[in-house]
């Protein structure tokens, strides 16, 4: 029964860390078709090489090349959105860039929950879906059809503690908030909504801010170490 609870819990943080990932990559998006749309049609202009709008887990976006690997490491979004521009009005291209956006934020996040030590299950799949399902899509945002106001969920969470590269859950605070083992080794505090890794050596848990670590990266990464593992000295006990 442990062992089942831990990985119960494992896969709440998982699903928590894969939609804050989503709605970052979401929220830049919609900046993009939205308060920055003039900027976007101008960047996305034809006659240069074929491109693609990504957004990001930070709330950034660029319109930038389709990564050159073969096939990519993830999920890419719509490729050519320049080309698709050529061919017809502004209101039109954004709305169907808009939709090809949807389609690969969705199948981002499935692939960030496939592609972790913890795999979802049937359960937390269908949990992940939801928490997407009751924000706007980005074609409703575009088009007026959203309802709802601002067109953020906000996220349940799990403050249990558990091995694996996920987020932990509740607010980032003092020490008095959280158990001593459930604080960042790094700076002290606990955050429910970062990301989080924990060390395979010392098994010590950081933000990924904090090391430098996203979620994308520690799907690369086999066995991690934290830098003081690293340099041959553990963090200090709190």
């Amino acid at each position: 029964m442990a062992g089942t609870s831990t990985q119960e819990e494992t896969n709440n943080r998982l699903v928590e860390a894969v939609f804050r990932n989503f709605q970052g990559r979401r929220e830049a998006l919609i900046k993009a078709f939205t308060t920055e749309s003039l900027i976007i049609f101008l960047l996305g202009f034809p006659g240069k090489e074929s491109l693609c709008l990504f957004g990001q887990p930070d709330g950034t976006w660029e319109v930038k090349p389709p990564v050159e690997s073969v096939p990519p490491a993830m999920p890419e979004p719509m490729v050519g959105i320049n080309f698709l521009r050529a061919k017809m009005p502004a209101d039109k291209w954004i709305h169907a860039v808009a939709i090809a956006s949807d389609s690969w934020l969705l199948s981002l996040a499935f692939f960030l929950g496939a592609a972790t030590r913890a795999h979802l299950s049937k359960h937390d799949r269908a949990r992940l879906f939801t928490m997407i399902n009751s924000l706007p899509t980005l074609c409703e945002i575009v088009t007026g059809d959203a309802k709802g106001g601002s067109g953020t969920a906000k996220s349940s969470s799990s403050s249990s503690s558990g091995r694996g590269r996920q987020a932990k859950g509740t607010k980032r605070g003092s020490p008095d908030e959280a158990a001593t083992d459930s604080l960042c080794a790094a700076c002290g505090t606990f955050d429910a909504y970062d990301f989080w890794i924990g060390c395979d050596t010392c098994e010590k848990w950081y933000h990924g801010e904090c090391v430098d670590v996203t979620l994308e990266t520690s799907l690369r990464i086999g066995k991690y170490e934290c830098p003081p593992c690293m340099a041959g000295a553990k963090p200090a006990t709190r």
